[in-house]
């Protein structure tokens, strides 16, 4: 009798100790919407077949002051001056997807961006721009920082944080403001955190989406980020970035 006791306490442990490690170890980090699952499975799906995609000319496109040569608030054309032709996995007119560099993707990096017209409604501007890292370029916070200021107007205001990370459901979310932004977009652009009262004119976010362990099946194909096993989501390397208008968190 002893002997069974002691082994019921043991099994009793063992399934509070599992509980316990389950309760400690689960993440619910929100995914990238254009991160790197939608790009891996968009990129395992029958492939398109090669075809050159048409881009939208702007129309009177006047250089503005403050924006950069491609960023939020750009148009496509300026996308395809620096990255090329869109690829396949594109959706014209408002989605386009470039890569980054010499690698494809999931080793090499890509760009989504995503258009809307501006206040004029004539030329597509990019209002929503997603930066993904390949598996080959690793991305620290300072790097994804500077890599998304890379795409923002130059007469930003100091950063100000939207949402700490706390590593376990929430990631870290900046913000800025920019009058050159404000005078492009209509004002019910800019988001509000909870979706509904609007942000300040101007204001833009990034969301810093935390690098998580990247799976592979039998064969070593990537099979994308589990996001509920945090095994140690590396505290500084970054998936994927989400610059977006308004000051809504998206992770």
């Amino acid at each position: 009798m002893k002997k069974r006791s002691l082994i019921t306490l043991a099994m009793a442990l063992l399934i509070i100790l599992s509980v316990a490690l389950v309760a400690c170890s689960g993440t619910s980090f929100k995914d990238n919407p254009v991160g790197y699952n939608h790009l891996l499975d968009q990129s395992l799906s029958p492939t398109p077949k090669a075809h050159t995609i048409t881009v939208p000319q702007a129309k009177d496109a006047t250089p503005v002051a403050h924006l950069r040569i491609v960023g939020l608030g750009t148009p496509p054309m300026s996308f395809v001056d620096k990255y090329g032709q869109p690829l396949p996995i594109s959706q014209p007119p408002t989605q386009y997807v470039f890569q980054a560099g010499m690698e494809q993707f999931p080793q090499g990096s890509e760009v989504v961006a995503s258009f809307d017209l501006g206040k004029n409604n004539t030329i597509p501007r990019a209002v929503q721009i997603s930066f993904v890292a390949g598996n080959a370029h690793p991305t620290t916070y300072a790097q994804a920082r500077a890599i998304a200021e890379g795409f923002l107007p130059d007469d930003l205001s100091p950063q100000t944080t939207v949402q700490k990370m706390n590593n376990t459901d929430k990631c870290l979310v900046v913000s800025y403001t920019s009058a050159t932004l404000a005078g492009l977009f209509p004002t019910q652009d800019f988001e509000g955190p909870d979706g509904g009262d609007l942000a300040k004119p101007g204001t833009v976010s990034v969301s810093f989406f935390p690098l998580l362990d990247r799976w592979t099946d039998n064969n070593g194909a990537p099979r994308g980020e589990n996001q509920y096993v945090d095994s140690n989501a590396d505290g500084n390397q970054v998936s994927s970035i989400l610059i977006t208008l308004g000051n809504k968190p998206y992770c």
